[in-house]
């Protein structure tokens, strides 16, 4: 397999955007239960104090919402950072195939699609191979009969390889 090196760039932008989205909503969810929960066990703490659960109530409440604002800060760059390298292991596929099969349509000269190590969806990859290997096999029987008639043309003393062959034949 083509040892090519990862890249920290966004590959897909619908896709990975997507799920980069989706991921840090559930981050921020969680983070936000978490916060509620521990406002409400401050609060059930500081009704059970005789006196000072006021002070309580004040000082926590800044405490808290600080420790809400760090959190957020910490992981949600964390997580948009982790999200672009692991989603890079089947959106890089994606992008590869995408390529491969344009430039099978395209008529270019292509050889078996290949991905990186560690790399998802190499089952499919291989399924694009078998798919493609019928018109491989005839462009590479095409190209030989053409080197061929190419190398048998130029044998003869007088022919001009791109005349037409009326005209060889004469």
């Amino acid at each position: 397999m083509p040892a090519y090196r990862r890249r920290f760039r966004i590959i897909l932008p619908r896709v990975q955007l997507r799920l980069i989205g989706a991921m840090a909503a559930v981050a921020a969810l969680a983070l936000l239960l978490q916060y509620s929960l521990l406002v409400r066990s401050v609060l059930s703490m500081a009704q059970e104090l005789p006196r000072d659960g006021a002070v309580l109530i004040a000082q926590a409440s800044s405490s808290l919402a600080w420790v809400l604002g760090v959190s957020l800060a910490l992981l949600l760059p964390t997580l948009f950072v982790v999200a672009v390298l692991v989603s890079h292991r089947f959106c890089g596929p994606i992008y590869r195939f995408e390529r491969y099969l344009t430039a099978v349509i395209a008529g270019e000269e292509h050889g078996e699609c290949r991905l990186r190590q560690g790399d998802d969806l190499i089952e499919l990859c291989e399924l694009i191979n078998r798919a493609t290997a019928a018109e491989r096999a005839r462009r590479a029987e095409a190209a030989s009969a053409s080197a061929t008639e190419s190398a048998a043309g130029a044998d003869r003393p007088g022919d001009d390889p791109s005349a037409p062959r009326e005209r060889r034949a004469a």
